[in-house]
This record gives structure tokens, C-alpha cells and sequence, in this order.
């Protein structure tokens, strides 16, 4: 499409060129966007006079030709022997200072960088951007490492993208989801340490900017380190390394790598703008959502300062466009924060929220989308001022199973290609659609399948949540919209392996689940889980309270088990009710196992099933499953030996089961427990009568 009919709205109404008459608000010149130093950095006249001058002894060239950003070897002739030797020299006549690495000298490549080397400039203090943090270690020219602090506690970022929904809580409405840091925060955060090294040029591109580990805000503040050193080889190109440190409560080692990488590169100025990229146009319709929608009802997660997408334009599966607005940068800073942004890392996030809008609208499955490198970022001309609108065109490249790679424009309010995104990759999550939408809606939005007890006064849940919950970070963003602050405490416990404290999650949103589902089948109102409250007796057994009731004493009666992958909870409307729920594997045991854990009844029993060719680990399993159910019904959870199972149904699989010797004298009703086959597990349930021993 030419620049001559670009304003000409499509059949749908969807202007792809935004109006030119928007008015510039704070509009930042190119100049205001490099990072001048407040006071120039230069090295001694008599350190630089010296070096010029045994240079050129050693050469034969005369001192007005020796550039200090010359190369020694490629455009002097200065192989590393005669490298040293003039090293040497210096170091002989004082202008080496004490403690400098020398390997650093003779690795540099031009005149500047060893003067730079030789003159560290103490009083050299540079306007750095606000998330570089505080610098520890700065050679001009060559290397930057600082420090930055992430507290959610005041940091708008951390109030604006929050994983899980803008809303958890009715009794605390201003809780959301897991803060984390987005992927344009921290490209940004790549770009403001590069630019420390490059003070007088301009940001022209960022290159393999990968994304390795999530970065989330902890409770306690998060240490960043940040490692920015040039490219002796490429001198406009800095590379960039952001380590996570973690905290005193969950300290992260160094050696684990990187949590984010990439590649800064600058020049005197930004290159002229291509043309803008095409996009098939042939299969293209209405987007099925439009961008108030999106944000409104939370299909997005971002704060109002990330919430750029302000038109959603035709679809199709080649791409995608849609209009955004320059928001003020600032929304992304603390009011005490100086210095600016290098990027607009808030219309950065918007093509994202663009991109996952293609993702919903097109995509059968795997629609949940996270960015995981960028192979390109490339700016052009002077940014657009606060309030333009600018399009946002996606072409899509490549939908693989687990990825999606795009290349993208931003085209400014005159037509012109402002950023260009090559090579973009988002991964892909294939979950259940309730899994998506519990974090849009978590009061209303139930992710465990109902197990039928045929009893209006029970409900039981079954929670078998994809391998992707499991891990970091999508648990801990169940965690933030499941849990109020005080389970989070619990679970987050360092000594709980990692594994376990999946499981124990698994279990409290299935007890959690239970109760809500017993309330909505009786007629009562949604309920955020995180306002209810699973805790333990001193006999470690579950009951549920709740915050928004605090001092209800009818709340019903909770039992929960987990087993590998797999929770089940049940639910009892009245308090006073004897009720139990197991689950188990089912996994081939060993030779004669059921000799040791079984009664004789019990062995008798598999010795019937012998001879009848039926799954003897099933069948321990439905067995051990009824014992430890009848347990938790009847308030003896740790005496699963003191139940045996003394009738069976192989063909309903329902056990009756008794107290065994030596208490099968007490007063006790045996108790018939179904017991049923899902998949690879046995679950069973149990309500027993009177107990009384």
C-alpha cells in the first residue's frame, strides 16, 4: 500500500494509518534521547602524549597520524610482543594505575580504549538511565556492572503487569496477580547499561535479546546484576547480561546464567525508514475482539500505564494490525527515578498485546503466548510524541507447535516504519481453556472437573492440572490468585521440595474448589479462593475458613488428598460430617507386597483375584485407596493399618471396610466405599456413621 492511499479506512471501518493532527505532547528530540555525561570523561593530555609517543617510536609513524581509534594491529602493525613492550613502557614511566589489570590492556584493540584503561576518570559521572541501579564498576568505553533492586513495594512496573489478573481478592481489591518483570522492561534494561558505555551515541538497535528466566517481584526486594561490556570487535555493538540474585530468602547463584542477554548496538544517528512490511489481506476479517474488550474483561493482565492497544483491526492468519497510542514513559517510573528511557517499552508491550490477540482470535489451541527472544529490534527517525497514534502491523512467519515467530512494524503518524521487530518468538501453551480463563476471572472460573457423588450435600473435585503449572512461573502465579498472603508464606517454604509444594497447591485450590462448588450448587454468590483459607487442626487435619466470614462456625467439612500429579477434595455441607477422600497411582509393586501391607482377609481376597486374571496393582491400589479414605473419614488419618477391607465388588469395585483387630471390638459401622479407576489412578470417598472406641 502506497503513502498516498494509506488514510483510506479498510470495509471494516479499520483506518490502518492513524490521523497526522495529534498533538505533540513532551515530545523527546533525538538528542534528548542519548545519555550525555554530566561531565565529559578524558584522559590525562601526559598519559595520551605518552602513549602516542612510544607508539610512534615503535612504528616509524609520525604522532599526527596516530588516531586513537585506530586499530594497533590492523591499522598499525602492533602485534602483541611490541603490544607489551609499549604497555611496559607505560607501566616503567608511572602511567599504569595501581591495580590494574593488565591482561585488560593488552587485550585492548584501539588507543582510546587503553587510555580509557589508563585513566579511569574518577570524576567521571555519567547520566544513566533509572534501571541501571547503582554502579559498582565502570571503565569508560569498555565495561559497566551494577547493582539494581527490584521492590515491588513502589516500583509501577510491578503494579502495572501482574501475571494473573488485575483482580484476586474482594476483601483486598487492590491484590493482583504475580508482578514479573515484561520482556520490553527488560530490553530496556539492556539498552540504558549498554548506553553507559556508548555516552555520546545513539541507541540505532537491540539484537538476540533472549528472555532465559522469568524475573518476578519477590516479597523482599530482588537483586539484579547487570553486566555490560563492549565488543572489541564490533565497536558499536555492547553486550549485555542481567543476572537474578534473588534475596536472603531465596538466594540465586551467578552460575545459573543469565536470566536475560542481548545486544546493544549505536551509531551517530538512526538509518532512514524502510518501507513498511505487507500482510495478505485476502483472508483477513474482524477480529473477534476489540481492544476495550480485551483489557476490560482481563484477556489481558497489564495496568492502565501498559494499556496502549487502543484498536484491533482485521485478522487472519498471515497477521494482524491494530492502532496504539504513545502513553507517557513515566508511567513506568518511580516520581523519584531521573534519567529516560532509551525505547518505548510501553508500546513494545502493546504489540505484544496485539500479537496475543492474533494468538485468541486465530489459534484452535496453544493461544496462551509468552515472548521468548527478540532477533531485532531496529529504530528509525525521531519517536512520536506522547498521544500519537502509531499502527502496529504483524506478519506472521512461523506457527509452530510450541512457537510463533513474527516480524512486526510500528508505523508513526506520517507513514513511516518508526521500529521494525524481525524474528520475535513467542512460546506456546496448550492448556485447558479454563486454565486461561481462571486467571481472568478467578471467583467465577472453576479449573478442577466435578466428580459425581450423586449427593446434593457433597461435592468432590478432581484437579489434574497440565505439566505447565507445575513449574515456574505459571505455580506461582496460581499461588498469587489461589492464596491469600498468609498461604502463600506457608507453601513458599524453602525447606518443601519443589515437587511437594506443587502438590500441596494442587490440594489446597481442589479443597477451595470443593467448597465453592458446594455454595454455587446452593445458591450462593462467586468466591475469590483467595479469600478462604485452608488450614490444619493439630491433628494435621484440613478445615477451611474464611476471610470474608471470619467468624462462621457452619463452613463445611473439607477433606483433601494428592498423589504425583493429581489432587481430589470433598466437600461436606455440614461441619460435623465424617468425610474422606483418597487418591493413589496405580504402579506395579514388588514381589509378595501384598503379603506385608495386607490383612489376611485381604490377602485371601487377592488370592481370588488371581485366579480370576484381574490387575493385581489395581487392585492394591483400590484397596490402600478405601483404607486410608475410611481413615480421614473417620478422623484417624494416620491409621491406615487400623482399617481392612473385608467384602469387595470386582465388578463395581465398591470395598466395605471395618476397623481391624485390635480395635474391632469399638463401636464402629463398617463403612461401603466406592472406589473408581480414572485413567492411571484409583480415587475413593468415604462418609462414615458413628464412631466410638
Amino acid at each position: 500500500r502506497s503513502h498516498a492511499n494509506a488514510a483510506e479506512p479498510l470495509s471494516n471501518g479499520y483506518r490502518p494509518y492513524p490521523p497526522t493532527n495529534s498533538v505533540p505532547i513532551d515530545h523527546p528530540s533525538t538528542d534528548q534521547k542519548r545519555i550525555a555525561p554530566e561531565a565529559a570523561a578524558s584522559a590525562l593530555p601526559t598519559a595520551e602524549r605518552a602513549l602516542i609517543d612510544l607508539v610512534a617510536e615503535r612504528t616509524g609513524y609520525p604522532v599526527e597520524m596516530l588516531g586513537l581509534d585506530l586499530d594497533m594491529e590492523a591499522d598499525l602493525g602492533i602485534d602483541s610482543i611490541k603490544r607489551v613492550e609499549v604497555l611496559g613502557d607505560l607501566q616503567t614511566l608511572g602511567y599504569v594505575p595501581e591495580g590494574l589489570d593488565l591482561d585488560r590492556l593488552t587485550h585492548c584493540r584501539t588507543l582510546r580504549q587503553v587510555v580509557e584503561l589508563l585513566e579511569p576518570a574518577p570524576h567521571h559521572k555519567a547520566t544513566v538511565g533509572p534501571w541501571v541501579g547503582e554502579i559498582r564498576t565502570l571503565i569508560p568505553g569498555c565495561e559497566l556492572i551494577s547493582t539494581r533492586l527490584l521492590d515491588k513495594r513502589d516500583d509501577p512496573v510491578a503494579e502495572h503487569h501482574t501475571l494473573g489478573g488485575r483482580k484476586v481478592s474482594a476483601l483486598d481489591p487492590d491484590r493482583k496477580g504475580l508482578p514479573v518483570l515484561p520482556f520490553t522492561v527488560m530490553a530496556e534494561m539492556l539498552a540504558q547499561a549498554a548506553a553507559v558505555l556508548r555516552p555520546d551515541q545513539v541507541l540505532k538497535a537491540l539484537r538476540d535479546v533472549r528472555a532465559n528466566r522469568w524475573i518476578r517481584f519477590e516479597d523482599e526486594p530482588v537483586t539484579l546484576e547487570i553486566h555490560a561490556r563492549c565488543d572489541s570487535e564490533r565497536p558499536d555493538e555492547v553486550r549485555v547480561e542481567v543476572f537474578n540474585l534473588g534475596n536472603a530468602q531465596t538466594p540465586k547463584a551467578r552460575s545459573d546464567g543469565p536470566v536475560v542477554d542481548g545486544i546493544a548496538v549505536f551509531g551517530q544517528g538512526r538509518a532512514d525508514a524502510p518501507e513498511p512490511i505487507e500482510i495478505d489481506r485476502e483472508s483477513a476479517g474482524p477480529c473477534r475482539f476489540d481492544a476495550e474488550e480485551l483489557y476490560r474483561d482481563q484477556w489481558l493482565f497489564h495496568g492502565p500505564a501498559l494499556q496502549a492497544l487502543i484498536q484491533v483491526g482485521p485478522s487472519s492468519p498471515a497477521g494482524i494490525e491494530g492502532v496504539l497510542r504513545v502513553l507517557p514513559r513515566r508511567g513506568l517510573l518511580r516520581e523519584t527515578d531521573t534519567g529516560g528511557l532509551l525505547t518505548d517499552a510501553i508500546i513494545l508491550d502493546s504489540f505484544t498485546h496485539l500479537l496475543g490477540c492474533w494468538g485468541l482470535d486465530q489459534l484452535r489451541e496453544g493461544d496462551v503466548m509468552f515472548p521468548l527472544r527478540l532477533a531485532e529490534l531496529t529504530f528509525y527517525g525521531d519517536d512520536p510524541a506522547e498521544g500519537s497514534e502509531v499502527v502496529c502491523r504483524i506478519a506472521i512467519q512461523d506457527a509452530e507447535r510450541h512457537r510463533v515467530r513474527v516480524d512486526a512494524d510500528l508505523i508513526g503518524p506520517s507513514g513511516q516504519v518508526w521500529m521494525r521487530l524481525k524474528g520475535w518468538e513467542d512460546w506456546r501453551f496448550y492448556w485447558p481453556g479454563r486454565y486461561r480463563d481462571v486467571f481472568r476471572q478467578p471467583n467465577t472460573v472453576l479449573i478442577g472437573e466435578r466428580l459425581n457423588l450423586l449427593d446434593p450435600a457433597l461435592a468432590a473435585v478432581w484437579l489434574e492440572p497440565p505439566a505447565d503449572m507445575g513449574r515456574p512461573v505459571w505455580r506461582d502465579v496460581l499461588e498469587w490468585t489461589q492464596l491469600g498472603p498468609a498461604e502463600r508464606a506457608s507453601i513458599t517454604d524453602n525447606r518443601c521440595p519443589d515437587s511437594l509444594r506443587s502438590q500441596r497447591l494442587w490440594a489446597l485450590i481442589a479443597a477451595k474448589e470443593a467448597v465453592r462448588r458446594l455454595w454455587l450448587d446452593q445458591g450462593g454468590a462467586p468466591v475469590y479462593p483467595a479469600d478462604l483459607l485452608i488450614e490444619h487442626d493439630s491433628q494435621d487435619r484440613p478445615f477451611i475458613r474464611s476471610h470474608l466470614e471470619p467468624t462462621r462456625a457452619d463452613l463445611p467439612k473439607v477433606s483433601i488428598a494428592h498423589a504425583d500429579g493429581v489432587a481430589v477434595a470433598l466437600a461436606a455441607s455440614d461441619p460435623k460430617a465424617r468425610v474422606g477422600i483418597d487418591v493413589e497411582r496405580i504402579e506395579a509393586r514388588g514381589a509378595n507386597f501384598e503379603s506385608f501391607t495386607m490383612s489376611a482377609a485381604e490377602q485371601s481376597f487377592f488370592d481370588h483375584l488371581s485366579s480370576m486374571s484381574l490387575s493385581l496393582p489395581e487392585w492394591v491400589s483400590r484397596v490402600r485407596t478405601a483404607r486410608r479414605a475410611a481413615a480421614r473419614a473417620t478422623g484417624l488419618d494416620d491409621q491406615e493399618s487400623n482399617f481392612e477391607v473385608i467384602d469387595a465388588d470386582v465388578n463395581t469395585g465398591m470395598m466395605l471396610v471395618q476397623l481391624s483387630p485390635p480395635l474391632a471390638g469399638s463401636s464402629f459401622d463398617p463403612i461401603h466405599i466406592p472406589t473408581v479407576r480414572r485413567g492411571e489412578y484409583i480415587w475413593a470417598w468415604a462418609q462414615a456413621g458413628r464412631l466410638e472406641l
